[in-house]
């Protein structure tokens, strides 16, 4: 499931997909993802509770709203460099300074609104 996932994602990034089945096949995989989720059993489940993924999951909505924008940022820088060079960038290098900002995000935004609410 997690490299259906990635393999959508990929064939997203670089238009290899018309948007519509890559929307569709984005909303499949994850579907499929949030059942394995349901059963604690399976491996899904369980990697979904290690402490990065946890961490993640607690900047989600802050990474939700800047990885985007910076994916499309780095795809812009590797424009020209080889194919399977620009994928591992956009990808690894896109990811980092997603969490990144997505942590500064959280804690400049998200956390002092949240413990604002609280009060």
């Amino acid at each position: 499931m997690i490299a259906a996932y990635l393999a959508i994602t990929t064939l997203a990034t670089f238009d290899a997909l018309p948007p519509t089945v890559a929307i569709l096949a984005f909303a499949a995989a994850a579907a499929a993802t949030v059942a394995l989720c349901l059963r604690e059993s399976s491996i899904v489940a369980r990697m979904f509770t290690t402490a990065p993924l946890r961490v993640l999951g607690r900047v989600s909505y802050s990474f939700y709203l800047v990885h985007w924008m910076i994916v499309v940022l780095v795809a812009r820088a590797v424009d020209h460099a080889p194919p399977a060079v620009a994928a591992a960038t956009i990808f690894i290098v896109g990811f980092a300074l997603s969490a990144v900002a997505a942590t500064a995000l959280w804690y400049v935004a998200e956390r002092p609104y949240f413990a604002y609410a609280r009060r």
